[in-house]
């Protein structure tokens, strides 16, 4: 046990990288084997010996429980360095999803843009078409990248449901405030696409 608190006194400084709790991990598994074997003997010794005798056993079985309980909180560390590590891998999965979100919303915005703040009766017909078509492909593209990212933040939000209260709320919390952007942009591209419709309407009555 002494051997795997060495092997994880790196975690508890603060140094809690996956490598190093990969370093860690043979010898809390190590020490849990062996404590695991000593349960084992220590249960065999209680049943044989006589109450006189048991005592001694019983001595023997607070020790026990006193590098149990530091095994315990070994194994507790080991396992919130490794969903700390496993959430650093699912964050930026959401955000690059969102990031093309983002991207394509501001495509979207910017081929409008011009159609929006001109008097549109001053564009030519041929103008205002090409930016409407252009636009309707790209909201298309919007669409498909909202649902990317909302499928993408559910199965996140249950995958890290499995975590350790801490870790989770983490976790969740990042998670929420991306689902609020993703909310934002749905209504922004919900607004673009009556915009565009209302745009293709003036340039039909204009032919």
């Amino acid at each position: 046990l002494d051997k795997a608190e060495e092997a994880a006194l790196p975690l508890r400084l603060g140094d809690a990288t996956a490598e190093v709790a990969q370093e860690a991990t043979p010898a809390i598994m190590e020490a849990q084997e062996k404590l695991s074997i000593a349960q084992k003997a220590l249960d065999l010794l209680r049943q044989r010996f006589s109450p006189v005798a048991s005592s001694e056993v019983d001595n023997v079985g607070d020790r026990a429980r006193v590098v149990h309980k530091r095994m315990e909180d070994l194994k507790s560390l080991l396992r919130e360095v490794q969903e700390r590590t496993k959430c650093s891998n699912l964050l930026p999965e959401v955000s690059e999803k969102m990031q093309a979100v983002q991207q394509v919303v501001q495509k979207v915005e910017d081929t409008l843009s011009p159609c929006m703040v001109t008097d549109v009766a001053t564009m030519p017909v041929n103008d205002l078409c090409a930016a409407v078509s252009t636009a309707d492909e790209a909201i298309k593209q919007a669409n498909k990248a909202i649902s990317a990212a909302k499928i993408s933040i559910s199965m996140k939000l249950v995958e890290v449901k499995r975590f350790t209260a801490d870790v989770a709320q983490e976790a969740q919390r990042a998670m929420q405030s991306q689902q609020g952007e993703l909310e934002a942009a749905t209504k922004k591209v919900a607004s673009l696409k009556k915009a565009a419709a209302e745009i293709r309407q003036k340039a039909l009555r204009s032919e």
